[in-house]
């Protein structure tokens, strides 16, 4: 994986950063956090989408490099 990609800036930006789709949540909380897909939409909508913002905010976190670096 690239280091400095920000996957999930562009939904960022557009507000909230929700997904267009359920399933996009799903698939983002699946791949960042490693969960299977049973446990994920056994979520409220609400958990649901709270669980992806913190799935966004690692992957950013993750994947940003330190300022300064590239």
């Amino acid at each position: 994986m690239q280091q400095g990609v920000r996957f999930f800036a562009d939904e960022a930006a557009e507000g909230r950063g929700w997904p267009r789709r359920i399933e996009d949540a799903v698939d983002d909380i699946a791949g960042v956090f490693h969960w299977p897909a049973s446990e994920i939409y056994a979520l409220s909508l609400g958990d649901l989408l709270d669980q992806r913002e913190r799935a966004v905010a690692w992957w950013n976190r993750l994947n940003t490099p330190p300022k300064g670096k590239s």
